[in-house]
Formats: structure tokens, C-alpha cells, sequence
């Protein structure tokens, strides 16, 4: 909080060109803590980053539910509708079936 006011104070007495911080312009400033630098709206020094954060968060989010949603039953879809003592392949049952049958009578 004390470093906030002390933005703050400063901010009111510098230029949009001039440096607030260090080597750091005022623009600079304002777009790495908060859109609030300077003015009487309520504020603080980690704004910016709490919204990237919220950002990043919403589109994990978002990535995460279209996976299960339509990424999981394309990809698992043959083990979805295969009963479960059955092999996932592309030889029709039958076809196995003869070939175990004229292997057992040989």
C-alpha cells in the first residue's frame, strides 16, 4: 500500500514523457502496474499483472473444457463404443475368428 502512494504522489507531479521510475517513463509505468498511475481512481502497483493472470487463467480454462469437450470423445470414441473384451484394430472379428478356428483344426 505504501509503495502505491508513493507511485501515486510522484505520478502527480511527473510528465507523460518524463522518467517516474528510475529509467522508466511514466507511460512504461502505468503499463506494467496499473491503468490507475496517476489518477484518482482506486488502484495498485500489481494490476496489470492480476489481469494477465486472470487472462491466462480464463484461457487455460477454456482450453481445458474444449479438450474433454470435443477432443476426448473423437480421440476415445473407438474405446466408447467397443465392448471391452474386444481389440481396437481394423481386422473384422469374424476374419479373426476363421483364423482361429482353421489354426485350431490343423
Amino acid at each position: 500500500m505504501e509503495i502505491w502512494d508513493q507511485l501515486q504522489d510522484r505520478a502527480k507531479f511527473t510528465r507523460v514523457e518524463d522518467n517516474l521510475v528510475g529509467n522508466m517513463t511514466y507511460t512504461e509505468v502505468k503499463d506494467c502496474t496499473s491503468g490507475a498511475v496517476g489518477s484518482e481512481e482506486e488502484g495498485a502497483v500489481f494490476d496489470v499483472t492480476i489481469n494477465d493472470y486472470e487472462r491466462l487463467r480464463d484461457n487455460a480454462e477454456t482450453l481445458i473444457i474444449n479438450t474433454l469437450k470435443y477432443k476426448f470423445p473423437v480421440n476415445f470414441s473407438q474405446y466408447l463404443s467397443k465392448p471391452m473384451w474386444q481389440t481396437i484394430d481394423d481386422t473384422p472379428l469374424s476374419s479373426k475368428l476363421f483364423l482361429w478356428a482353421s489354426n485350431v483344426t490343423h
